[in-house]
């Protein structure tokens, strides 16, 4: 009778090793699986970083050309500024200049009327001088 209650407590202990085991191997799957789940959760986020770190150095990229643009306009402008300043600085000397020519040209248009006074004044009196010169030969020729 010991043996057949000791064949059953080692069918008891076999049975109860052969629920652990199944237990052991049901748990062994689902950690597995859980494993795989979390190497596909890992490769899929090494792709996503690897996506953004794309993403940055095209930014970084974008980023540099912008500022190269910036730095290029900045430059556009005050070649743009010193011209305008040029510009406005050679308006100035032309105005200058034309108002010059045109008080040159009211005093030498003065002093050609007065000059054309002069003339007349002179023509006047060499007219003046020539009637008295034929007067004098007259009264020489008489006499």
């Amino acid at each position: 009778a010991r043996a057949g209650d000791a064949g059953k407590g080692f069918a008891v202990v076999a049975s109860e090793v052969k629920s652990l085991a199944t237990q052991t191997a049901k748990a062994t799957e689902e950690i597995a699986a859980q494993i795989a789940g979390i190497q596909g959760t890992t490769t899929d986020a090494v792709s996503a970083i690897e996506g953004m770190s794309q993403t940055i150095d095209k930014i970084r990229d974008i980023s540099t050309a912008v500022a190269a643009a910036v730095e290029q306009q900045d430059m556009a402008a005050s070649d743009i500024s010193a011209n305008i300043q040029d510009a406005a600085q050679r308006s100035g000397d032309v105005t200058e200049n034309v108002e010059n020519a045109t008080r040159q040209a009211d005093q030498a248009g003065s002093s050609a009327a007065e000059a054309d006074g002069l003339a007349q004044r002179l023509s006047q009196k060499a007219e003046a001088m020539n009637q008295q010169v034929r007067e004098f030969v007259g009264r020489l020729r008489a006499a």
